[in-house]
């Protein structure tokens, strides 16, 4: 175990080193000692819960706390933490309980649902449904079973999260996979998955072969399947690359899941994410949840690593945004998603894809014709031109 690891290699503030050791999903001595030095050290609290809230680790900033004691954390931002952990926990109850009724709904239907993420997540890698905050609920549906998906939604009283015309929803299922809806009594969301990720983040493992590989899990006392413990290794490492790993939660979904699944086949996973070309983005994934972890990788994984240098270099960089508040974005996220796949023309892909490939914020500048609607490929550059460029334009300004 390494006890005071340089984050991004270089120095941290005490309040982003707390945040970066209360994400660790369990208990290791050396981290914890640390933990208890930085709560009597006369911390920043407001600087710590509002990083804690950005990064969705409240309720593993509360555990920590708890375990240490209260005593060093003042008065009132021990009640700020306590009521916005209660608060959580009783979301999440009440979003599984969601979850499990929709079940039941699509099972009614005819039609099987696979929960990713969300409930399922926090129970089969956290073991506590109060460890982990999530705001919506993610389930994976075979492709033809999507329209029946979202008859059953509507019919629950969800609408569409989409203020799309029907021809540009379509277009937006066709190219990213989900459709989101909301209700608006509750709050409640639920995204319906034909895919994992976007069609064009290339990954290429497909609905049937993690329905052929699931798992079953008792959540609130009922039989609920589950992507396999390599599957869902796979599925959050791409989550978190595709959104530059941005959230220190997403790294404490991966150290939690190897910490909890220690008879997880890493060897399988690494053999398929090669497979599906994503070797590099798999290993770069585990790099980051090792690290959390203060942990050494296994031999299966720190051969990977040295064979491939820029995994690491991308893990410094990620480290190097997150203690710095500073996360990837813009020509930097471009070049960092250029670089996390071993065969350029995936990333290059990926990267025109992003650059090209009409979005919502796209479809609502203006409605254009069916006959025209190729112009929105037009748009989209010029829009980000210009998005960008103001950006620009004001740092140098403010410089």
């Amino acid at each position: 175990m390494r006890a005071r690891p340089a984050w991004g290699g270089g120095e941290v503030s005490p309040e982003i080193e707390l945040l970066l050791r209360a994400a660790h999903p369990g208990t290791e001595p050396g981290n914890d000692t640390r933990i208890g030095e930085l709560m009597r050290d006369g911390l920043d609290w407001d600087i710590v819960l509002r990083q804690a809230r950005a990064h969705g680790t409240i309720p593993l900033l509360h555990w920590h706390i708890q375990q240490q004691g209260w005593q060093p954390v003042p008065a009132g931002p021990q009640k700020v933490l306590r009521d916005d952990f209660r608060r959580n926990a009783a979301l999440n109850l009440l979003r599984t309980g969601e979850l499990l009724r929709l079940l039941g709904r699509f099972r009614a239907r005819g039609i099987a649902a696979l929960p990713f993420k969300g409930p399922t997540l926090a129970a089969y890698a956290y073991g506590s449904l109060t460890l982990r905050q999530f705001i919506d609920l993610d389930l994976l549906l075979r492709p033809a079973d999507l329209a029946v998906g979202q008859e059953v939604l509507l019919a629950e009283d969800y609408t569409s999260a989409l203020d799309l015309p029907p021809a540009r929803q379509a277009d937006y299922l066709s190219a990213i996979g989900q459709a989101p809806f909301y209700r608006r009594r509750d709050a409640s969301l639920v995204e319906l998955h034909a895919r994992v990720t976007p069609r064009h983040f290339h990954f290429p493992l497909g609905v049937d072969e993690f329905w052929g590989r699931a798992e079953s899990l008792r959540l609130q006392g009922k039989a609920v399947p589950v992507l396999s413990a390599e599957d869902l290794l796979l599925v959050l490492s791409a989550h978190g690359a595709k959104h530059l790993f941005a959230c220190l939660t997403w790294i404490s979904d991966l150290a939690a899941l190897l910490l909890s699944h220690p008879e997880l086949d890493l060897a399988l996973a690494l053999d398929r994410a090669r497979k599906a070309r994503c070797e590099r983005l798999l290993l770069l994934s585990l790099h980051l949840g090792y690290d959390l972890l203060q942990a050494s990788p296994p031999e299966v994984v720190a051969r990977g690593l040295r064979a491939d240098p820029v995994a690491c270099a991308l893990a410094v960089q990620v480290w190097r945004g997150l203690t710095r508040s500073t996360p990837l974005s813009g020509l930097e996220g471009a070049l960092f998603h250029l670089r996390v796949r071993e065969h350029f023309k995936d990333g290059l892909s990926y990267g025109l894809s992003l650059a090209l490939q009409p979005t919502v914020a796209d479809w609502e500048v203006g409605a254009l014709p069916p006959a025209a609607s190729f112009l929105y490929y037009c748009l989209r550059p010029v829009r980000l031109a210009v998005k960008y460029g103001v950006r620009l334009l004001g740092r140098l300004g403010r410089a």
